[in-house]
């Protein structure tokens, strides 16, 4: 059975499902509806969905097929009038069966206790003494002293990829052995590279010849990603739903990455006024010390510093107030709270 392409939209009273489906015998076509549970058949198309919310079919519940378009609409009357559906864009989450947890690949934590985190019994926390900031040393993890093996990538939860994928990482990142490397030593590597590219004649060049004017008075479209495309859809139903367990500090991390990855691809954006061209990929990546560097951020200010400091030394066009401007725009991307590619 194939999975269709399909969205899920909301009013007040209704949820809308359209389900793109074609070449399919409408008279042998099922639809079942059983609270949050809706599936949808019609050969070769199978869709199960597991909704935020639960509907019903009432009074202004209908399906029809649309020809033009190719695609099924089904609209189902809320049980609870006006309740909002959450994260109707998480399609893989509505893919994935009532009750099942989402699965993963190798095991993401272990649990060793049953109590939960509670940010009030970090040890760091002395009483009277608000201003206390813990120093500790960089902990190496027993097979890291065996190994020298040091972890990266999302969460952290990564290693040995250098071996692995050593010509797909260099096309990407800008250090070849980045097991051998503690995130300090990354964190040094990384300055003093981006010391030695900073060239005065370049910046000077930028500063007072080179006209940038189009590109520092281009106007980011805010409506441009907070909508998802059929590809984007065509994507997220393909991925597989995963869940993930990280403490406070791993999280702030994660979101710090994240942060740091959308300033790379803002600024690419602005110096190509809007589209992306055949030097996006390397843009982005050499931006990006999340991606380049494997380098994690425990505050914003780190992360604003090294996105500054590599706009100004890598890329083609390095100019501060270019700089500045791609800064608000990830700011009012962040905002927004409705950053598609975030997803």
């Amino acid at each position: 059975m194939l999975t269709p392409r399909f969205e899920v939209n909301q009013t007040e009273i209704s949820i809308i499902i359209t389900i793109l489906a074609p070449y399919t015998n409408i008279q042998k076509t099922e639809i079942q509806v059983l609270e949050d549970d809706v599936r949808f058949y019609s050969a070769p198309y199978y869709l199960r969905l597991t909704l935020p919310g639960k509907v019903k079919e009432g009074p202004n519940s209908s399906a029809e097929y649309l020809a033009d378009r190719k695609s099924y609409v089904i609209t189902l009357d809320k049980i609870v009038p006006g309740e909002v559906f959450p994260n109707l864009n998480m399609l893989t989450v509505m893919l994935q069966p009532k009750g099942q947890k989402a699965s993963s690949s190798k095991p993401v934590i272990e649990l060793i206790s049953s109590s939960s985190y509670d940010d009030s019994s970090e040890s760091f926390e002395i009483a009277g003494d608000e201003w206390f900031i813990e120093q500790k040393m960089e902990e190496v993890l027993p097979t890291q002293k065996l190994l020298q093996q040091y972890s990266y990538g999302f969460g952290t939860n990564h290693n040995g990829l250098g071996t692995k994928y050593e010509v797909e990482l260099a096309e990407v990142t800008e250090i070849s052995n980045p097991d051998c490397l503690s995130f300090l030593q990354r964190s040094v590597l990384q300055e003093e590279t981006e010391n030695h590219k900073f060239s005065d004649d370049h910046y000077f060049q930028d500063l007072m010849v080179t006209d940038l004017s189009s590109i520092l008075n281009y106007k980011l479209k805010l409506s441009t990603f907070q909508e998802l495309t059929k590809l984007d859809r065509d994507q997220l139903k393909n991925f597989v739903n995963q869940e993930f367990i990280f403490d406070k500090k791993e999280q702030i991390r994660l979101y710090l990455g994240v942060v740091d990855i959308i300033f790379a691809f803002l600024y690419d954006l602005r110096i190509n006024e809007g589209k992306s061209c055949v030097e996006s990929q390397w843009n982005i990546s050499r931006l990006s010390s999340t991606l380049c560097y494997f380098q994690v951020f425990d505050n914003m200010d780190d992360m604003i510093r090294s996105g500054i400091r590599r706009s100004l030394s890598c890329p083609l066009y390095r100019h501060w107030d270019l700089s500045m401007k791609v800064l608000w725009d990830t700011h009012k991307i962040i905002s927004t709270g409705k950053f598609k590619y975030v997803l």
